[in-house]
C-alpha cells in the first residue's frame, strides 16, 4: 500500500491521502487518462512511493516505457531491475520473458516448500526462512499500453497469463493506457486497482461520466478516485520542487540525492536486471540430457534440446538469410559429437552446397547435390550399413528390435 495523491473532500472540508493497495485482490493496476493527463508521472510516483516505503528485497520493478521516456529517470533506483523502451525490441521481449520465468520458478518453489499463499511466502521470507530467494513482490509496469499492444500483439497472451496467475505468487501487472477500450476485456477484468485521470472523452469514464466531465482540462494529475472524488496526483520528487516537467532531470534522478537516499533503504541488494540472451555462445553436446542442444530457451536462458529418439521428424521454417542452413549444420555437428558412427549415420541432400563446409565426414555416408544422387542413396549396401548401426543400438535399447536386412526404425 503506497500513497500516490491527495483526495479532495469538500463536504468534509478536508483533504486525505489516496493510497493504492496491491496486497489483496486488486493487485494489478490500470492508470487511464487522455494525452498529457499525467499517466506517466503518476506511475513514477507510485514506484517512487514503493521505493521510499519498501526495501529492494520486498519489491522489484521491471518497466517498459512506450510513452515519452520518463520512466528512464527511475533507472537509478535499486528497486528497478531495468527500463526497456520501444526502440529496444530485444530488451522488451526479454523483460516479459524474465517476469514470466520468475512466475514459473515461484510456482515450483511454492509447491516444493508447501507454501499455500503469497502472504505466507512474504511472512516466512521476512523471517529469514528463504535467504537465497532474490525476489519479493515483482511488478511488470507498461507505460503506453496502446502502443505496446500494436507493436507486440503476440505478447498479449503472456500478459494475460501473468494477470490470471500472478497474484497468487506475488507477481503484479501495472498498465498505463489512454482509454479503457485499449485493454482487452479479458485483461481489463483482472486490473481492479484503477486510477482515472482526465479522459479525452469523459463519456468513456467507468466511474462517473458527469463528474469525469468536471475534471479540469490541461491540469495534469487531476482525476477521479474510486469514490468519485477529485484527486491531485503526487510528483515523483524528493527535493521539494513542485515542478512536473521532467521530474528529476534537472536536479538528478528522482530529485536531489534521491537515488542515494532510497538505495540505503533496508541495506538490501537491488533488483536484478533482466538477463539478456548472451551472444556468441557455442552449444555443448548436452551432457546427460536427452537429445542434442541447439539453442537457448528465452524464458529460462537454459539450453534447449531436440530429442530425436522421441520426436524423430524435424522441419525448420524460416525466411531467407534467417539461419536455416546454420541450424542444420549445427544439428549435424551435435549429432556427430554425441553419437559414434556405429549409432548414427547421415544422408545429406544439399542442392545449393551450403552445408559443404564443416560436415562430419565420418558420419555422412552420402552427400547428394542432385536429385538422381538422392534417389540412388538407397543402394544395395545402404540397408547393410544402417543395420550395423542399428545392431549397436539394439544391444542398448531393447525397443529397437531389428535384424540385418530389415528396415531400421531407430529414431536417430
Amino acid at each position: 500500500m503506497v500513497p500516490v495523491a491527495l483526495v479532495d473532500k469538500p463536504f468534509e472540508q478536508r483533504r486525505d491521502v489516496m493510497y493504492l493497495d496491491f496486497s489483496a485482490g486488486a493487485g494489478h493496476g490500470l492508470v487511464v487518462g487522455g494525452p498529457q493527463s499525467g499517466k506517466s508521472t503518476l506511475i513514477r510516483s507510485a514506484i517512487a512511493s514503493f521505493a521510499l516505503t519498501h526495501t529492494p528485497a520486498e519489491v522489484q520493478f521491471y518497466c517498459l516505457d512506450f510513452g515519452g521516456g520518463g520512466m528512464l529517470s527511475l533507472e537509478g533506483l535499486p528497486h528497478v531491475g531495468g527500463v526497456a523502451t520501444r526502440l529496444e525490441p530485444d530488451r522488451v521481449r526479454r523483460t516479459i520473458a524474465e517476469v514470466s520465468g520468475i512466475l514459473e520458478r515461484r510456482e515450483e518453489f511454492f509447491r516444493a516448500h508447501g507454501i499455500d499463499s503469497v502472504a505466507t511466502y512474504r511472512r516466512r521470507r521476512a523471517a529469514g526462512e528463504f535467504p537465497d530467494e532474490a525476489w519479493g513482490d515483482v511488478f511488470l509496469v507498461i507505460d503506453g499500453y496502446g502502443t505496446f499492444r500494436s507493436d507486440y500483439e503476440q505478447l498479449d497472451g503472456a500478459l494475460l497469463d501473468l494477470a490470471a496467475r500472478g497474484l497468487g505468487f506475488g507477481v503484479h501487472l501495472v498498465l498505463g493506457a489512454a482509454r479503457y477500450h485499449e485493454v482487452r476485456p479479458a485483461l481489463r477484468d483482472q486490473l481492479l486497482n484503477r486510477v482515472e485521470l482526465r479522459l479525452g472523452d469523459p463519456s468513456d469514464s467507468e466511474l462517473d461520466r458527469r463528474e469525469a466531465n468536471n475534471v479540469p482540462v490541461g491540469r495534469p494529475g487531476r482525476g477521479l478516485s474510486p469514490e468519485r472524488l477529485h484527486f491531485l496526483a503526487a510528483l515523483p520528487r524528493l527535493d521539494g520542487v513542485a515542478e512536473s516537467r521532467r521530474p528529476g532531470r534537472r536536479a538528478g534522478r528522482v530529485g536531489v540525492g534521491g537515488a542515494g537516499r532510497v538505495a540505503g533503504t533496508g541495506g538490501a541488494a537491488g533488483a536484478g536486471a533482466a538477463r539478456g540472451v548472451p551472444g556468441g555462445r557455442t552449444a555443448g553436446t548436452g551432457g546427460g540430457e536427452p537429445g542434442v542442444a541447439f539453442g537457448m530457451d528465452e524464458t529460462t536462458l537454459s539450453p534447449a534440446f531436440i530429442d530425436f529418439e522421441t520426436d524423430p521428424l524435424l522441419v525448420i521454417y524460416g525466411e531467407s538469410e534467417s539461419g536455416k542452413s546454420s541450424l542444420l549444420r549445427l544439428l549435424l555437428g551435435q549429432l556427430a559429437a554425441r553419437y559414434p558412427t556405429q549409432e548414427a549415420l547421415m544422408v545429406v541432400a544439399d542442392y545449393r552446397r551450403s552445408l559443404l563446409d564443416g560436415l562430419p565426414d565420418d558420419h555422412v555416408t552420402d552427400y547428394c547435390t542432385a536429385a538422381p544422387r538422392l534417389d540412388g542413396a538407397s543402394s544395395a549396401d545402404w540397408p547393410v550399413r544402417w543395420a550395423g548401426a542399428c545392431r549397436v543400438r539394439t544391444s542398448r535399447r531393447s525397443s529397437c528390435a531389428t535384424a540385418a536386412g530389415t528396415t531400421c526404425r531407430t529414431r536417430s
